[in-house]
C-alpha cells in the first residue's frame, strides 16, 4: 500500500469521504504552488514569474473570447473541457469562427459552459474550483450549465485538403501590406476578406484599388482558391499580436468555399469559413504598361499630402506634373491646401491627375521602399504602382475627376 493510499484511509476513519480527501490534497498542492510562487522553495529560487497554470488558464479564456457572441446567449458561453490527466480545451465560437485553446489545469475531468464576460473580468492567479455546476474563481462565484448545448462546428473528416505553411512574420508582413484595401461595403460581401489566389498570392480591393502580395509559405495537397474573411484576420493579428515568430499553417478543407482549420501553435487552432463567393479577377485592372513614369521619394510624396490634407481622409487630391515638380492641391469647404514635391519622369508632356487622399497615402505607408513609381496613361485609366525593390507586391490605383 502506498503512502498516499494510507493517508486516505487514515481520513477515511476520522470521518471524511475519499472525495473530500482529494479535493482537500488538490487545495493543498495550490497552496504549495502559490506558497512557492510567492516566497520560493526550499532552495531559495522564487518562481511567480514563470506562467502559472492558472495564468495559461486565463489567457486561453482571453483568446478563445475573441469568437463568442455577445448578442446570442447559447453563443456568448465557452465550452471548458478537461480529461483525467489535466489537458483543458476552452472553446468559443460564433458558428462563423471557432477558437480552440490547448492547456494544463487542475480542473475535475468533464465539460461545462461558463459565460465568457463572467470569466473574462477575472484577474487572479488562484485556482479555479468547479463542482456542482458552479465555478469558483478569483473571488467570483459563476454559475455553469451543461455542455451537450453548445454548438458544434461543421464536420470536416473525409474532405479534399491543401495545407500552407509559413511563419508569423510572413503573414504580418503579407497581411499588412493588403488588408486596408479590404472592402467594407455589405452589398458587395465578397471583397470583405483577403483572397488567396490559384497562383497562391494574397489579394485584396475594394474596387478603387488593388493590392496583390506574393507572400513565403510552402504547400502541400491541391490547392484552389478561397477568400479568408476580415473579422477571422481580425482575431489572428489579436492572437499573434506584433512581436514573436512561430510557424503557423493553414489548412483548407473542402474544394468550394472550404473550411480553414489554422494551427497558430502555442495550442491555439483557429477554424473558420470562407466567403462563398467569387472574387474578380484583379489582374484584368492592373495595367501591363503604360506610357508615362513618374517617380517620387516616398517620405517626400508622404510629406506633401500631409500638408494638403483635409478634414475629410477621402478628399480628392490634385496632381499637376511639370518638369522635375508635382504640385498637390485638396479643396474642401472653401479651404485650399498647396504643396510641391519633387519627381522624375520618362516624358515631358504635362500630367494632370486625381486620387482618393486616404487610398495614396496607404498605398505610400505599407511600400517600405525610398521610392514609388506612378506608371500612368491617362487620366482615367488605372494607374499601377510601384515600389522600388519590391517585386512581390503589386498595386494599382483608381483615378478620380478633379
Amino acid at each position: 500500500m502506498t503512502e498516499r493510499e494510507q493517508i486516505l484511509n487514515q481520513l477515511n476513519r476520522l470521518g471524511i469521504t475519499r472525495d473530500d480527501s482529494e479535493e482537500l490534497r488538490r487545495i493543498s498542492m495550490t497552496l504549495r504552488r502559490w506558497y512557492e510562487g510567492e516566497c520560493g522553495t526550499e532552495r531559495g529560487g522564487i518562481v511567480r514569474d514563470k506562467p502559472t497554470e492558472h495564468q495559461k488558464m486565463l489567457n486561453a479564456i482571453k483568446i478563445a473570447n475573441l469568437a463568442t457572441a455577445k448578442n446570442i446567449p447559447i453563443l456568448a458561453m465557452l465550452k471548458v473541457t478537461t480529461d483525467v490527466t489535466g489537458n483543458t480545451t476552452v472553446t468559443g465560437t460564433d458558428m462563423d469562427c471557432e477558437i480552440t485553446v490547448h492547456t494544463k489545469t487542475d480542473l475535475p475531468a468533464g465539460s461545462f459552459l461558463v459565460n465568457a464576460k463572467a470569466v473574462a473580468a477575472i484577474k487572479s492567479d488562484a485556482a479555479p474550483v468547479h463542482r456542482d455546476n458552479i465555478l469558483v474563481w478569483g473571488g467570483r462565484t459563476i454559475p455553469t450549465e451543461f455542455a451537450e448545448d453548445f454548438p458544434i462546428f461543421p464536420n470536416l473528416t473525409n474532405q479534399p485538403e491543401s495545407t500552407i505553411t509559413l511563419t508569423w512574420n510572413d503573414w504580418r508582413k503579407s497581411v499588412d501590406t493588403v488588408k486596408h484595401a479590404i472592402s467594407n461595403d455589405d452589398t458587395r460581401f465578397y471583397l470583405g476578406g483577403i483572397h488567396i489566389s490559384a497562383n497562391r498570392r494574397l489579394e485584396a480591393t475594394d474596387g478603387h484599388r488593388v493590392a496583390c502580395v506574393t507572400f513565403a509559405h510552402s504547400i502541400m495537397g491541391r490547392h484552389h482558391p478561397y477568400i479568408i474573411p476580415s473579422e477571422t484576420i481580425a482575431i489572428i493579428s489579436k492572437i499573434i499580436g506584433k512581436k514573436g515568430d512561430r510557424p503557423m499553417t493553414i489548412r483548407a478543407v473542402g474544394q468550394y468555399a472550404p473550411t480553414l482549420v489554422i494551427d497558430l501553435g502555442n495550442g491555439v487552432i483557429v477554424k473558420s469559413k470562407t466567403i462563398d463567393g467569387s472574387f474578380p479577377n484583379v489582374d484584368r485592372v492592373i495595367p501591363e504598361a503604360a506610357p508615362h513614369h513618374v517617380t517620387f521619394s516616398t517620405s517626400g510624396l508622404l510629406a506633401a499630402l500631409d500638408t494638403v490634407k483635409q478634414p475629410d481622409k477621402r478628399c480628392a487630391v490634385k496632381i499637376e506634373i511639370s518638369n522635375g515638380d508635382a504640385t498637390l492641391t485638396t479643396n474642401d469647404d472653401d479651404i485650399t491646401a498647396t504643396a510641391t514635391v519633387a519627381c522624375r519622369r520618362n516624358t515631358v508632356e504635362p500630367i494632370i491627375i486625381g486620387f482618393n487622399h486616404e487610398y495614396l497615402c496607404d498605398f505610400l505607408k505599407v511600400a517600405g521602399t525610398n521610392d514609388v513609381t506612378f506608371a500612368i496613361d491617362d487620366s482615367c485609366s488605372p494607374v499601377r504602382l510601384y515600389a522600388k525593390g519590391r517585386s512581390e507586391l503589386t498595386y494599382a490605383l483608381m483615378p478620380i475627376r478633379v
